[in-house]
């Protein structure tokens, strides 16, 4: 299976920033999107993900996007921004458990009280879980967010059929350290532990 678009444009303001593009993503690959600043690789993954209005097509596992819900999208893709806000006074655990949804138990064998710890292992933020979202560094939230939308697309498959995860500049607020804990994590795949 895999992700691919068709003749894809978008147009924003008047602006034609994307035109007649077709590509193609594998599932279980790595896929990077590279240009300059204003090149529109985030317009570019907001068609993907099914956030901006296109021309064209854009399938994900063999299936056009627009036939699903945005509840249905949120089962085969996650989507890490490249800057989320929070207003509101949530602990990391609480914004990790938003990635959790319906059945992820079932499909692991582990129970929820046990993904939140092990998705912010993963990300090197062990005994955060407790700690309010707005105290950490820019680093510290972005790699929170990470949990999140590992959790979301936890197991990589869903009905025989590969789950995605969409990253727009995952590493940006990263030191080198975690920037090189996310390259091998794409490596080596985003299973869990």
């Amino acid at each position: 299976m895999n992700l691919s678009t068709q003749n894809l444009s978008l147009d924003i303001g008047g602006r034609r920033i994307l035109d007649g593009l077709c590509i193609q993503a594998k599932a279980a690959e790595v896929t990077v999107i590279v240009g300059p600043n204003g090149s529109g690789k985030t317009s570019l993954l907001k068609c993907l993900t099914g956030e901006l209005r296109y021309s064209g097509g854009i399938s994900l596992n063999g299936a056009d996007i627009s036939s699903f819900s945005p509840a249905e999208l949120a089962l085969w893709r996650a989507v890490l921004p490249q800057a989320i806000e929070l207003s509101f006074p949530f602990t990391v655990h609480e914004v990790v458990s938003l990635g959790l949804t319906t059945g992820l138990a079932s499909e692991t064998g582990c129970s929820f009280d046990k993904l939140v710890p092990q998705a912010l292992e993963r990300v090197g933020l062990v005994g955060y879980a407790p700690r309010p979202y707005q105290t950490l560094s820019g680093g510290e939230q972005q790699r929170a967010q990470l949990a999140r939308v590992l959790l979301q697309v936890w197991e990589p498959t869903l009905y025989d059929m590969p789950r995605w995860l969409f990253l727009d500049e995952p590493v940006s607020a990263l030191d080198i350290a975690h920037q090189l804990m996310v390259r091998a994590m794409s490596e080596s795949g985003v299973r869990a532990i």
